[in-house]
């Protein structure tokens, strides 16, 4: 644990006596602080704004902040530990776009060849927008609380906000509920690697027997994960993936303008079987794919870390262009997919082209480029989570900073091939999907709505309703949908 934390803050004169020559900040952390920096800059970041508001009164030019070198930490071994004070600050933060490429890339691309599929099942084009409209309000409300409650606690996981704000128990859950959300979801985007690489294979190579050995998945889907996935899971930042965020964004507005395209032509004056009914239990089970293809809220925590600017005003900014940018992929997506083969719309909108049509053949290639741009991120958060139990065993035997790197390294292989052996051999993903979309459900509907019940006892009189009221209806709703979606998926695996 960190006892304090040293600086010097100097006046302009030194005998204006306005500061004092070294102020002392209380940082309390749950990491050892070399696997937090990010949430020193930020505190520290607060401190500094608050002399630098002072000094700005005082309208001198002279600089007011001398930042010493080199950070201090006491730790509960009584050992020492010292940071390059130079090196933390010459991090300057993400920008709110750079964060709102990195939660689109996020959420578009598992779902995204699904999602005509659920507009059909939903009944057609106005039911199925007006139920992502829907739950995409209530996303809107649970992110702002998430970014909140982020700053307020200065956690950087969704876990420790969870555990700083509802409980011991409700953060031990909510990591068992995270493992189980990521690593679901990062088992569907090998699968859907391996789907669209053998539909590739056999557009290319379907008449070159020497080549057949590209159309096994079991080859092709270690090979592409090994090459291109795994140097990105070894990455230490978070921010780093707005680089890579920027080439998924890409080719998830490729593939949502180019079903556009394609629905222009393919139909060309054909009729449209249009799905006239909409059957209510149909309706409920695309929630789950809705919650799926746009739960973020477990990355909330260290891309708020991340953030250039720390307040209410920029992770807005960030949320909403985050919903703007990921509604129109998702929805041009949908309904035009829906528009091109109405009630004969396939749940993988691809496999209902010509395999060898040029554009199908880019739109392949870069769903796997997405998926690759994807799986880290989510990967980053599942070892957050296996890590921590892993670190608190390990410190009772010796101390943590000794072996942090080699924790991190053996975590991120053992977890990394766990999903690419299982996704080998694991091919159907609509059982997957239903049961982590129950579970998506979780984060979006009832940790937030436990969040605004807990908000009650400290709220102005006149909000306390109204905080009763929305949080029982996230509860509620979050209960529903998981129920319906976990009995869905149990129900579909045993009929098959």
């Amino acid at each position: 644990m960190i006892d304090s934390v040293e600086y010097i803050a100097e006046s302009p004169s030194r005998s204006s006596g306005n500061f004092n020559r070294s102020e002392e900040i209380e940082c309390q952390l749950g990491h050892f602080v070399e696997t937090n920096r990010q949430f020193i800059k930020k505190r520290l970041s607060v401190q500094y704004d608050h002399f630098h508001k002072q000094r700005s009164s005082s309208e001198s030019t002279e600089p007011i902040f001398r930042r010493s070198s080199v950070i201090e930490i006491n730790n509960e071994s009584s050992e020492t530990s010292v940071i390059n004070f130079s090196e933390l600050y010459s991090y300057t933060g993400t920008s709110w776009f750079s964060a709102v490429l990195i939660m689109a890339n996020c959420t578009i691309g598992m779902g995204l060849l699904n999602f005509p599929f659920a507009i059909m099942n939903a009944g057609g084009n106005l039911v199925g927008m007006f139920t992502q409209m829907v739950i995409i309000a209530f996303i809107v409300v649970s992110l702002n609380m998430m970014c909140y409650l982020s700053q307020y606690y200065g956690d950087v996981s969704f876990q420790g906000v969870i555990g700083s704000h509802l409980g011991k128990v409700s953060k031990e859950i909510c990591r068992i509920l995270i493992f189980l959300n990521n690593f679901g979801a990062l088992i569907v985007s090998l699968i859907v690697i391996g789907d669209q690489f053998e539909h590739i294979s056999r557009a290319i190579w379907a008449h070159e027997e020497a080549l057949h050995w590209l159309l096994d998945r079991r080859v092709m889907v270690p090979i592409i994960s090994i090459v291109f996935i795994f140097p990105l899971c070894l990455l230490k930042n978070f921010d780093i993936f707005k680089y890579t965020s920027f080439l998924g964004v890409i080719a998830a507005l490729y593939i949502s303008f180019g079903l556009i395209f394609k629905s222009y032509f393919t139909l060309n004056g054909s009729k449209f079987v249009e799905v006239k009914e909409s059957n209510l239990s149909n309706l409920v089970k695309i929630i789950p794919l809705i919650c799926f293809t746009y739960e973020c809220h477990i990355e909330i925590p260290p891309m708020i870390a991340c953030l250039k600017k720390q307040n209410i005003c920029y992770y807005e900014k960030m949320i909403f262009g985050y919903v703007i940018l990921s509604s129109i992929v998702y929805s041009f997506a949908g309904i035009f997919g829906y528009l091109t083969f109405g009630a004969a719309t396939p749940d993988d909108i691809l496999t209902a082209y010509d395999p060898k049509d040029p554009y199908v053949i880019v739109a392949m290639v870069l769903i796997t480029l997405k998926i690759v741009t994807t799986y880290p991120i989510v990967f980053y958060c599942l070892r957050i989570v296996v890590e921590d139990y892993v670190k608190v065993f390990i410190s009772k035997f010796q101390q943590r900073s000794r072996c942090d790197s080699l924790i991190k390294y053996s975590l991120t292989i053992v977890l990394f091939s766990s999903t690419v052996l299982i996704a080998i051999f694991v091919q159907n993903i609509s059982t997957v999907i239903n049961l982590i979309g129950g579970i998506s459900a979780v984060f979006i509907f009832i940790f937030p709505g436990m969040c605004f019940l807990k908000l009650y006892s400290s709220s102005p009189r006149k909000w306390k309703w109204s905080l009763i009221i929305l949080g029982s209806l996230y509860i509620a709703l979050g209960v529903f949908i998981s129920a319906v979606s976990t009995a869905h998926s149990i129900e579909e695996y045993i009929l098959r």
